[in-house]
């Protein structure tokens, strides 16, 4: 969060860090229990959104205090998460429930839940056309920010 800061977190350790790009040092820690994969920061109204494995929820966690805000349902197996700046969404994959949370990244409304198959891994966010692209066990789905939102 910030200039030349970024937040961390990796699958087996319980923290999400705050580093110091410049002198490569930790200047904040949260403790977000374990089986956290994937976060996504914005600069904007400075959260960082980290999407809980178990419980498949999303932690909101305001930046400056590295407090928990807020938590949003997400699904069984919340993994991937990508945000789309521009458009103001927030997509979360979750593995083992096949499914694809869209969230208006401000409010927290869920905009859209799709069922796409099991073991959804990967989520790619293509800013100039505001398209997700997700990756799981039935092939490779395409999903159109431009009709969601705003």
């Amino acid at each position: 969060p910030g200039r030349r800061m970024r937040s961390l977190g990796r699958w087996s350790d319980p923290m999400l860090r705050v580093m110091d790009l410049g002198t490569r040092r930790q200047v904040k820690a949260l403790d977000v229990g374990t089986l956290s994969w994937d976060v996504a920061h914005d600069p904007r109204t400075r959260r960082v959104f980290v999407p809980k494995f178990i419980t498949g929820q999303v932690l909101v966690i305001d930046d400056r205090q590295l407090t928990v805000k807020q938590r949003w349902s997400a699904g069984f197996g919340a993994r991937a998460v990508r945000l789309d700046l521009e458009r103001r969404l927030l997509y979360v994959g979750a593995m083992y429930a096949g499914t694809v949370s869209v969230f208006n990244a401000d409010t927290g409304q869920r905009l859209l839940r799709l069922r796409l198959g099991g073991h959804i891994k990967g989520l790619h966010l293509e800013p100039r056309t505001h398209k997700a692209y997700v990756g799981c066990d039935c092939g490779i789905f395409e999903i159109d920010g431009t009709k969601l939102g705003r």
